[in-house]
């Protein structure tokens, strides 16, 4: 059914939401815009329930001519297979962040320097695996695509594609990609889970 919700206005960004993910149950719902950072409310009160501030103290990203202010920007947000954590990405990588007391369980170094309006998240169905959709380096550079482990952070290949969807299978061993040229609109890739062992 249907739930209408209405948001306190005094916890409404200040701008536009630009990107949004619902946890698998449905009780949750994560927000980034403008704020510098991402908000998780209840679906079913409305009701802020973190307001989490993104920071990247002492920390420039490769390319001097982008300013401190445009790495505190969350450009994409996306909630963990079982809700306990969320992952943010701003232009020097990826945050994973405890749900329930916004604590940064994991920081993952992938800068990058354009993106799309609105980067995704893919989780693995376990929550070991992690892929980022929608980021670019530096304009001629050719696209790619990268898969982490969300325990260790490592990066565990990159894919030289550019991908507008995808999907894990449920056991992790196929990951799938869409690409935006119809000549090479799909690839499937095998055996990722070799990479955790």
């Amino acid at each position: 059914h249907r739930v209408s919700l209405s948001l306190p206005r005094r916890y409404v960004p200040p701008t536009h939401v630009q990107s949004v993910a619902l946890s698998s149950d449905g009780e949750q719902l994560a927000t980034v815009g403008s704020q510098y950072g991402a908000s998780i409310w209840d679906v079913a009160s409305g009701r802020l329930l973190l307001n989490f501030r993104n920071t990247n103290d002492n920390k420039r990203h490769p390319d001097p001519e982008v300013s401190i202010d445009a790495i505190q920007l969350v450009s994409g947000v996306g909630f963990s297979p079982s809700g306990a954590s969320f992952a943010i990405c701003d232009m020097l990588g990826i945050k994973l962040i405890e749900t329930q007391t916004g604590l940064v369980l994991r920081v993952i170094d992938a800068p990058y320097r354009y993106h799309s309006c609105n980067p995704q998240f893919v989780f693995s169905a376990d929550g070991q695996l992690i892929t980022l959709l929608g980021t670019y380096p530096e304009q001629g550079e050719s696209p790619t695509i990268s898969t982490w482990s969300t325990s260790s952070g490592e990066r565990l290949l990159t894919l030289p594609i550019e991908a507008e969807a995808a999907a894990f299978s449920a056991d992790g061993k196929w990951f799938a990609a869409g690409e935006p040229r119809a000549q090479e609109a799909l690839a499937v890739w095998q055996n990722l889970t070799h990479h955790l062992r």
